[in-house]
């Protein structure tokens, strides 16, 4: 794997990670939810705020993958064009001492 095919896949990497915990958090929330239901024979009120909050929960997890992986691409982006610009600065610069040299 070359340096750019490694930080690409650390930056994917990271986004799931991160994604995933946001998960676990709310599937902790939605167990502890549904024993409260079961235990309790919670009334329909309860039932559908309960629905509502965990509907809540799928949409801020949805909205952090998104917002995650936006500002995971963005900063890809400007790594991998700022490399890219040192890159052409060292071959302006190679070309310039060839030709002060010719």
């Amino acid at each position: 794997m070359n340096i750019w095919e490694i930080e690409i896949y650390e930056l994917k990497k990271n986004v799931v990670l991160t994604s995933l915990l946001a998960l676990k958090w709310h599937w902790v929330l939605a167990e502890s939810l549904y024993e409260t239901i079961k235990a309790e024979w919670a009334s329909p009120e309860l039932i559908d705020s309960i629905i509502e909050m965990f509907e809540i929960a799928v949409d801020s997890v949805k909205d952090e993958w998104n917002r995650e992986r936006i500002r995971q691409t963005l900063d890809s982006l400007s790594i991998i064009k700022e490399k890219e610009r040192l890159e052409r600065e060292k071959e302006e610069n190679e070309a310039i001492i060839v030709l002060e040299n010719y």
